[in-house]
């Protein structure tokens, strides 16, 4: 017979409903302005180049995933604070509009900037953010936009190497081409009806 493991004094626990909008929202809090997004373009061109990869069920909830990066974004904020630059808000080119994680400072010092890049995976740490399409396009777009022909990422593994070592974090200095950062930004451009012209949260 299993142990009765009930601690003494505990009447009885309850599941609560959990709205992870409300958790979204709160750290989330970066504005966004009617118009057509980097973020719609690349989506609608990944699925026209590679398919669908996403067309099942998920086992993940996903408002819950895009929340750990909003949150993963404000801890950097933090800890940082200006170690890591400074947030640029939205820019644009092109009538495309694109929000950068962050403007920084060269680790290398052979560029005047770099741009900032943060994500939250569950992903394995074998994969780096070079082996992602969306994420390369993604980050040579905000270069081309900035100005410059490094891109900086720093990443939470929140499930490390999937061998139970916990969580890792890795960072990368990604060097561009020059003539592939206007190639692909000229590539977004003729795409850029694929786009969805999105009402924004402005206040």
């Amino acid at each position: 017979m299993a142990a009765d493991t009930t601690i003494h004094g505990v009447l009885r626990v309850d599941d609560l409903p959990v709205d992870t909008t409300v958790i979204q929202n709160a750290v989330n809090t970066s504005p966004r302005s009617p118009g057509i997004h980097l973020s719609s373009i690349l989506k609608a061109l990944d699925v026209h180049l590679h398919g669908n990869k996403y067309s099942g069920e998920s086992s993940f909830d996903l408002p819950l995933c895009a929340t750990e990066g909003f949150m993963w974004e404000r801890v950097l904020e933090m800890a940082y604070k200006d170690l890591l630059g400074f947030r640029p808000g939205e820019i644009e080119l092109d009538g495309i509009r694109m929000s950068p994680d962050g403007v920084g400072s060269d680790p290398w010092g052979k560029v005047p900037i770099v741009c900032e890049e943060y994500k939250c995976w569950h992903r394995s740490t074998k994969r780096k953010p070079t082996d992602g399409w969306y994420e390369v396009m993604q980050n040579a777009c905000y270069c081309h936009a900035l100005g410059t022909t490094v891109g900086v990422f720093r990443v939470l593994y929140l499930v490390g190497d999937y061998w139970g070592h916990g969580p890792q974090y890795k960072q990368w200095r990604v060097e561009y081409d020059p003539g592939f950062l206007e190639q692909t930004w000229a590539m977004v451009v003729r795409n850029k009806h694929l786009g969805t012209d999105e009402p924004g949260n402005m206040q």
